[in-house]
């Protein structure tokens, strides 16, 4: 059974009174995503407002419909505290990811009449209504208005890349309603998906990215000793920038590269609301239990972290983390209890 047949099944299961409409439009979600609405970008946000307070908060926040892309209910996101502007910049970043074909929309639909006896209508009953619709000009569909009246959805799009970032955008937003600003770090695996999680989420924000990374140990410290309390040049860090990061100012950091063995230039960063520090070894004990807000620890499996490294390196780059890189933060995550002091865990 593929993937979006199981989305099928569980959809007819919830939501019994499904007509055509709203199976084929499910399809086509599962397909094209948002995509077909970026034209009305520009109304995306005056609409979420005007629906925010009303939308029924009965639901699930967020429920796949695909398997890049889920339906963020806007009740239950308004109850768990996202404003209307955050769900619009998802909408939008999320509609942004372009993909889908006819093909791709055809074979859901063929998956839809392998599943029908589990929907409340017959087989051709769904092809007389996809004899109706123009697949050279692919409209987008509206929900029957059985499924309105009963169901009464209120939701938009997002990817699934966005749906695994819905806690912690939960926790920031409370913490800019209390505090004005937030940091936030996401330590954990190579490979886990900190970067990319980080590169998501900082767009959504006016935020500075700092990658742990350009503070990777220099040779000269690099003896056994010191690469046992982390691979990384945490004083510099916290001269550099949590110490003014704290006290609200403006800093500058200097760049290390690994390929290049030295410093390659260096970061102005200003103050902002927001401040993500991406990257394993950002929650050194060095620092301190106040330098965060929120602590993120991202992990993956240890095949789809293997995968992962192999697909960024090759074989020969995989050894040396499985040798090397992946004990010493093993062994920095178990002296430090990393992951159980995070505020939150993030499984990619």
């Amino acid at each position: 059974m593929s993937e979006f047949t199981s989305i099928l099944l569980r959809h007819a299961e919830a939501y019994g009174a499904m007509e055509c409409a709203d199976a084929v439009k499910l399809c086509y979600q599962a397909e094209f995503g948002g995509e077909h609405l970026l034209r009305h970008a520009e109304a995306a946000l005056p609409l979420i407002r005007e629906e925010y307070s009303s939308a029924p908060a009965d639901a699930a926040l967020s429920e796949p419909c695909g398997e890049r892309v889920s339906r963020l209910y806007l009740g239950p996101a308004r109850e768990a505290g996202l404003p209307a502007e955050t769900v619009a910049r998802l909408f939008f970043r999320s509609a942004q990811e372009r993909g889908g074909s006819v093909g791709g929309f055809l074979q859901r639909l063929s998956d839809l009449k392998e599943s029908i006896d589990a929907f409340p209508f017959d087989l051709q009953t769904l092809d007389r209504f996809l004899a109706g619709y123009d697949f050279s000009a692919l409209p987008p569909l509206r929900h029957s208005e059985s499924y309105r009246r009963l169901y009464r959805p209120a939701y938009r799009l997002i990817s699934v890349r966005y749906e695994q970032l819905l806690p912690l955008l939960c926790a920031m937003e409370d913490l800019l309603r209390k505090k004005g600003r937030v940091v936030v770090a996401l330590d954990g695996n190579c490979g886990g998906g900190k970067t990319t999680l980080s590169e998501l989420l900082a767009p959504l924000y006016d935020s500075t990215l700092i990658h742990m990374d350009d503070f990777f140990l220099p040779p000269e410290l690099r003896t056994p000793e010191r690469r046992e309390r982390g691979n990384v040049h945490y004083e510099r860090f916290g001269e550099e920038v949590l110490t003014p990061l704290i006290r609200g100012e403006a800093f500058e950091y200097r760049r290390f590269s690994c390929r290049k063995g030295g410093y390659c230039g260096s970061v102005r960063a200003e103050a902002r609301p927001v401040t993500i520090i991406e990257g394993t070894y950002s929650c050194h004990p060095y620092f301190g239990p106040g330098a965060y807000d929120l602590r993120v620890f991202v992990e993956t499996s240890p095949e789809e972290q293997a995968r992962r490294i192999r697909l960024r390196g090759g074989e020969d780059c995989y050894e040396q983390f499985r040798t090397l890189w992946i004990p010493l933060e093993n062994q920095y995550f178990a002296a430090n209890q990393t992951r159980s002091q995070a505020n939150l865990i993030i499984r990619t």
